[in-house]
């Protein structure tokens, strides 16, 4: 062999602190590139490297590398910029968007942190995915740090960020037996757990940390205004009057107790929020000689917050609650004026959140008068979460794409949102049109979301680059990357990619609606111009028709053109007998006794008599749409037909559980049902050994996982699950947030829920 390696001679070359920082960062990207190459090519991960399977170990996150492979890219990464140096080329790192490696010093964290034009949706989850446990778990502020940007920005992600911190601290520990700093960031992270929880709908989880602090003692303003909040969201919310008047009172009781103790302690903004709610509560318990006295008073503190000589200084909440305080006193002109204010104080912050609190505080006032000719969209026009809709599968195998000109279509898709005001949107990315909104949305400024049936570059190199060509494949690029969140519903390229698609489409429509929930704003639906199709919805556009939604349409497709995908079969809910190893997107539910295992041998058969016998019963009144049923012991496995019988189900049978008496056959021990559901497009297919259909494939599998670590008596739901039950408009249902679960037999961690009756 006559080859000799003759590198570049960098021996005299050394790296400054500045760039060898950064070497952790560059051989990460070696290696995603290297991944993402091989993933394209068809490669999975497998325990061993087989060139004939395609499998290889080293497809993981870099952070999971063995020592010895992480060392041979950092090498890698030391060599490439010292070969740059040595060529005679500069490199300056600079700031720009440039986000911290793993195991980065904490300060280059802050920088982002402190940061408002750098602290993105985008990059607050980057420096998520990429932190250093070891490092954060050093320096908890960072925790808090974080979660204080993302509770502004997405409430699910910081109740994530806020758990893992207080995770560092003793489990079950008194604030008042910590150390000051510890006390006083586990406190602080204890109400972001909570604010992010009011944030999400779950009062009731928010509520019991909020009492807990309460009743160690804690009476400061935020405690105080936070849990007068989840008193005044359950009085909102109940049904009987007798509870909401209670309810109420308790909240203006801890609303006035808050707004005390802030004037106490000089601290304007916790006196101004506590204030203005304190008087708006009061107003909704019909003393409206004391909410209007304490709007006046609220005033005073608010013109005092804007006149502070503080470059620091947010004017958009003092202004807005001189608003809602003009609007208590029926001031109206006074009102519009502070309201539009904050509205121009707000432009270009990207404070959605912000002001959908305003609009729902204002609205709350407007309704309760009844003598003010005025309108909430009046005072503060209403953000909007938009959704793009897609038409899929009109026959087998098929992507519809509208016959206008790629600036014909840009354009009208520019002035539908302009007419909106999104602020937020959702996609999928699988046609011209989709990579068109996503675009525009990009332009205006607006956050994007992307939702994809697998994993973006493998999506990109099978799909985008082949039916869309190489140009859409680098602007997809440029949206992945500039996405606050880039969803992958599986990690593998799917047989029926329609059928996966369409699944994609749901979770795009279902997360678009919690999002627009979190946010009190309405969700808009775009969709290109077409005909309706009757039967089973096989593409949103049909969906949004059957549930009928409001849609906005764009262009026309007289003369559509057709881009063939694969050769999947399209959505429908035929006979599974009949659909040999065809992938539909199915309910999977699976159910299990705590307790089950303690039972001694003698009390097994009655158990299992008085177990199954009602589960039976559940299950009779759900024959229509239950395909697949199977006990083994005190386990269940059923498979659903779809999402809303799924969650009746699923309730029906938790409920029948916990109505039975045990101690009256015998078993007196603490039995639960701990139940789990998700769904997806799963494989049917004849099982030889029953005669009957089996159902396998990776949502199967998740369902299975997060059974274990569902707290018993109840229904945790994945997140795909609750994003389709929302999409389908599914009724009578509550879903609460719970957070990311670490799933057993290191499945990873999955987002879940926890369904309820409503």
């Amino acid at each position: 062999m006559g080859y000799r390696p003759t590198p570049i001679d960098t021996s005299e070359i050394e790296l400054d602190e500045s760039l060898e920082r950064r070497l952790a960062e560059l051989a990460r990207h070696l290696h995603d590139v290297w991944a993402a190459r091989r993933l394209a090519e068809g490669w999975r991960h497998g325990t061993d490297r087989n060139q004939d399977q395609k499998t290889h170990p080293n497809l993981i996150e870099f952070s999971e590398l063995p020592d010895s492979e992480k060392e041979y890219d950092l090498q890698s990464a030391s060599e490439t910029l010292k070969a740059v140096l040595a060529l005679g080329f500069e490199i300056n790192p600079g700031q720009g968007n440039r986000l911290p490696a793993a195991g980065a010093e904490p300060q280059d964290i802050t920088e982002i942190l402190s940061d408002p034009r750098r602290a993105t949706s985008a990059n607050l989850r980057s420096v998520w995915l990429h932190r250093d446990h070891d490092l954060w778990s050093s320096h908890p502020r960072l925790y808090r740090d974080l979660t204080e940007r993302a509770v502004r920005i997405d409430p699910l992600f910081a109740y994530d960020v806020a758990a893992e911190g207080l995770a560092h601290f003793p489990a079950g520990a008194r604030l008042d037996q910590l150390a000051k700093d510890e006390r006083d960031l586990a406190l602080r992270l204890n109400q972001l757990m909570g604010l992010a929880l009011i944030q999400c709908g779950a009062l009731m989880p928010a509520h019991a940390i909020l009492t807990g602090l309460h009743q160690q003692g804690l009476r400061d303003g935020e405690t105080l205004g936070l849990l007068g909040r989840t008193f005044k969201e359950l009085a909102l919310s109940a049904q009987d009057q007798d509870q909401r008047t209670g309810q109420m009172r308790k909240a203006h009781s801890a609303y006035l107790g808050a707004y005390k103790n802030a004037r106490k302690e000089g601290r304007l903004d916790h006196a101004s929020y506590n204030g203005i709610n304190a008087a708006m509560t009061a107003l909704l318990s019909a003393d409206a000689d004391l909410a209007q006295r304490l709007a006046r008073e609220v005033e005073v503190i608010c013109e005092e917050q804007l006149n502070a000589e503080d470059a620091h200084q947010d004017h958009y909440w003092p202004l807005a609650t001189l608003g809602e305080a003009a609007l208590i006193q029926r001031d109206e002109a006074r009102s519009r004026k502070y309201y539009g204010l904050a509205a121009r104080a707000a432009r270009g912050q990207r404070r959605d959140r912000d002001l959908g609190a305003s609009r729902r505080q204002a609205a709350l006032v407007l309704d309760h008068t009844g003598d003010i000719d005025l309108r909430v969209e009046e005072l503060i026009p209403a953000p909007s979460c938009v959704v793009f809709g897609s038409w899929r599968a009109e026959q087998e195998g098929e992507i519809t794409q509208s016959d206008m000109s790629e600036s014909a279509l840009a354009d009208e898709i520019a002035r539908c949102l302009d007419g909106l005001g999104a602020s937020v949107g959702y996609a999928s990315a699988a046609s011209v049109a989709e990579l068109l909104f996503l675009e525009e949305l990009n332009r205006q400024d607006a956050e994007i979301n992307v939702v994809l049936p697998y994993p973006a570059e493998v999506f990109k190199e099978s799909w985008i680059r082949r039916a869309l060509g190489n140009q859409w494949a680098e602007r997809f690029d440029r949206l992945v990357s500039d996405a606050a969140r880039v969803l992958a519903l599986c990690d593998f390229e799917p047989q029926g990619l329609v059928e996966a698609q369409y699944f994609a489409d749901l979770h795009a429509d279902g997360l678009a609606a919690l999002r627009a929930r979190s946010l009190s704003t309405v969700v808009e639906r775009i969709s290109l111009a077409g005909e309706i199709r009757p039967g089973p919805a096989a593409s949103l556009p049909d969906l949004w028709h059957r549930e009928g939604r409001k849609v906005h349409p764009i262009g026309n497709r007289s003369n559509a053109t057709k881009t063939d995908v694969s050769q999947s079969a399209t959505s429908g809910l035929e006979p599974e007998s009949d659909l040999a190893s065809a992938r539909r997107i199915r309910a999977m539910l699976f159910a299990d006794t705590s307790g089950y295992s303690d039972l001694p041998d003698h009390l097994l058969p009655d158990f299992m008599t008085h177990f199954l016998r009602p589960v039976a019963e559940v299950a009779q009144k759900y024959d229509a749409s239950v395909l697949h049923r199977r006990t083994t012991g005190d386990g269940l496995f059923f498979v659903l037909a779809d999402v809303r019988s799924a969650c009746r189900f699923g309730l029906d049978l938790r409920d029948r559980f916990d109505a039975l008496d045990w101690a009256a056959v015998g078993l007196a021990r603490h039995l639960g049902l701990r139940l789990s559901i998700d769904c997806g497009p799963v494989h049917a297919q004849p099982d030889p050994v029953t005669g009957g259909v089996t159902y396998c494939g990776a949502y199967v599998n998740r369902a299975a996982r997060i059974e274990p670590v569902t707290p018993p008596g109840n229904v945790y739901v994945s997140e795909s699950f609750a994003a389709v039950a929302t999409a389908e408009n599914v009724g009578g249902i509550a879903l609460e947030y719970v957070g990311n679960l670490t799933l057993p037999k290191a499945f990873g961690t999955t987002p879940a829920y926890h369904l309820r009756r409503a």
